[in-house]
């Protein structure tokens, strides 16, 4: 009976509002880092070079490249989301 008591507690238990203005700011922050990945991917495209000897591995080498940095941006935002969770509520505990 103890446990349900509890349990019933902690399911009702209202966020504070450093809780609600660590989750805006991280929701915020993640809302816009993943609208700009999404955006920038597309975007990316691919390298053009210029006809030549070696064209077709400088072309794939760049390619490679851009892939790579969508890979890093891909894994950086919930690293950074995560940072914002942290300073968002060491943020909203501050008084004055």
């Amino acid at each position: 009976m103890f446990l349900y008591h509890e349990v019933a507690s902690l399911v009702r238990l209202r966020p504070t509002l450093r809780t609600q203005l660590t989750l805006l700011y991280a929701g915020l922050l993640a809302a816009l880092g993943g609208g700009l990945l999404f955006l920038l991917v597309p975007l990316g495209g691919s390298a053009s070079v210029e006809a030549g000897p070696h064209s077709a591995a400088v072309a794939a080498a760049l390619n490679t490249s851009i892939r790579q940095k969508e890979i890093i941006g891909a894994i950086a935002l919930p690293v950074v989301v995560l940072l914002a969770l942290v300073g968002g509520w060491l943020i909203a505990g501050r008084s004055r």
